[in-house]
């Protein structure tokens, strides 16, 4: 009891600090919506999850504050300290192409992996949880080349709503980015692939609506709440393939799933650091996703291992949000100074100049930010650096330029 009286505590004297700061404009959207995406989600868990509210330590709620306050503080700095910066030199390209190119080399990459995994096969068998176990496990593998081309549907999923603000109004332009994500995830039989696309997604929309002033459409108010529920019901779908055959499942059992799926790792976290040894300081940064990647086409094995260890808290649970990462690669004090940077990054893209190219920035750190719940994403999908490096590789340009969209 004192212990949840003194998450929800400190809970509410930082999203006040939040507030605060917000409404006396020292901080950016970005970094705003990570702190609220954290105390939002620590307030679910108070509410909805109780019981797992034991198995959190004192320890671990210092240790995820100290971190929140450093991407704070550092944000703070930035956003005040430093004026427009100055912008890179691009390849000009149109938002139209860029749109295709994504669309065909993601389209061809899904199929390969979809071929590979055999997964018609393992859900005409009702074994499509058999199918992530094993993929969990590496008894089945995907060619990574297979995986990095499928890879092109998260920058697809930034350039999507580019392109249909500027060029075509037709909403099977963000539906097929959907489809895409959604097969993705039904390859490994689960769904975070789809979240990340949802959530790439939404972050590119709210630039273009918040940075650039776009005008929210009708056609795309319909299709957001049509895609939600298909996303819901995607969920549902996945969820129900991992029940046993004697067990009953509900959609309100779905609900209490996905809160779980969204809060759990908050506890899941605290008992990671029970039972992993962290050094203060570390630099093992071989388990990013870019280079673990680039280690395996040399021929260096460096499998991801840290969602693999399983806590209970008290059902059993394998996610350990983006902390765990930095913590495994550069030690408690190492991964306060990586979240100085990280803090640090999210202050200065407010001050990027606008221009439709800073979307992929913008979307990445979006993506980060709202999926630090469960992990890393510079850590987990070499996806991320794609998107990151779309900033700095190409300035999109249309001509003849369509009006806002109303």
């Amino acid at each position: 009891m004192e212990l949840a009286l003194f998450l929800l505590l400190t809970n509410t004297i930082f999203l006040a600090g939040v507030f605060l700061l917000r409404f006396n404009k020292l901080i950016g959207l970005l970094v705003t919506i990570y702190c609220l995406v954290w105390a939002i989600t620590i307030y679910l868990l108070a509410i909805f999850s109780p019981a797992s509210i034991a198995f959190m330590t004192y320890k671990g709620i210092i240790i995820l504050y100290a971190h929140f306050i450093c991407v704070l503080l550092a944000s703070l700095f930035t956003f005040n300290s430093f004026h427009q910066l100055v912008n890179v030199q691009r390849i000009k390209m149109s938002s139209q192409t860029l749109y295709l190119v994504c669309l065909v080399l993601a389209t061809i990459g899904i199929c390969m992996v979809l071929y590979t995994t055999d997964v018609w096969t393992f859900y005409i068998q009702n074994q499509l949880a058999e199918l992530r176990g094993e993929l969990f496990e590496q008894k089945i593998t995907v060619n990574r080349y297979y995986k990095f081309i499928g890879n092109f549907v998260y920058p697809l999923a930034i350039v999507g709503p580019l392109y249909f603000f500027r060029k075509n109004k037709s909403v099977w332009v963000l539906v097929a980015v959907i489809l895409l994500g959604g097969l993705l995830s039904f390859s490994n039989g689960g769904k975070g692939n789809l979240l990340i696309v949802v959530i790439i997604l939404i972050g590119a929309i709210v630039y273009l609506l918040y940075q650039r002033n776009y005008v929210f459409p009708k056609v795309l108010k319909r299709a957001a709440i049509i895609l939600s529920i298909a996303m819901l019901s995607f969920f549902y779908f996945i969820s129900l393939t991992r029940v046993e055959a004697n067990e009953k499942f509900s959609a309100f059992d779905s609900i209490v799933l996905i809160n779980e799926y969204f809060s759990s790792s908050i506890p899941s976290f605290c008992q990671w650091i029970e039972i992993n040894d962290v050094a203060y300081i570390d630099f093992n940064i071989g388990q990013t996703a870019l280079l673990r990647e680039a280690g395996s086409i040399i021929g260096i094995s460096n499998p991801r291992t840290i969602d693999q260890q399983v806590v209970n808290i008290p059902h059993r649970f394998n996610v350990f949000t983006a902390f765990a990462d930095s913590l495994a690669a550069f030690g408690y004090i190492g991964s306060l100074i990586y979240y100085l940077i990280i803090g640090a990054i999210l202050g200065l893209i407010d001050l990027i100049p606008k221009s439709d190219s800073t979307i992929f920035i913008f979307s990445t750190f979006f993506l980060f930010v709202c999926y630090s719940l469960f992990t890393d994403i510079f850590f987990y999908m070499i996806g991320s650096w794609i998107c990151l490096s779309f900033h700095f590789l190409f300035k999109i340009e249309d001509r003849g330029k369509k009006p806002l969209i109303e």
